[in-house]
């Protein structure tokens, strides 16, 4: 449930999934050194910024946003669905 003015963003792998995708998809981030670096630091100056909550749960991490930062988010999950295919991410 999201907070008046918050966004969440849920970031899982389940073990079924591992199972029927690890054939199909890398299992691991397919970013180069340079890139995950430039990856890191964007991640961490957006989440100083806008990150208010996070909670993890088995494979599950939950990342709870400002809403004002939805542009951001929805620019994160595209990010990291193209070089981490093995991963799930939902905005809710």
């Amino acid at each position: 449930m999201l907070a008046g003015t918050d966004m969440e963003l849920l970031w899982t792998k389940s073990a079924r999934e591992s199972m029927t995708s690890i054939q199909s998809a890398p299992i691991a981030c397919t970013l180069g050194a340079g890139d995950f670096k430039d990856r890191m630091r964007w991640i961490r100056e957006f989440s100083a910024k806008s990150l208010r909550s996070h909670h993890r749960e088995g494979l599950t991490l939950e990342l709870t946003y400002d809403r004002c930062a939805a542009a951001d988010v929805h620019e994160f999950v595209r990010r990291e669905q193209a070089c981490c295919g093995f991963s799930s991410l939902r905005c809710a």
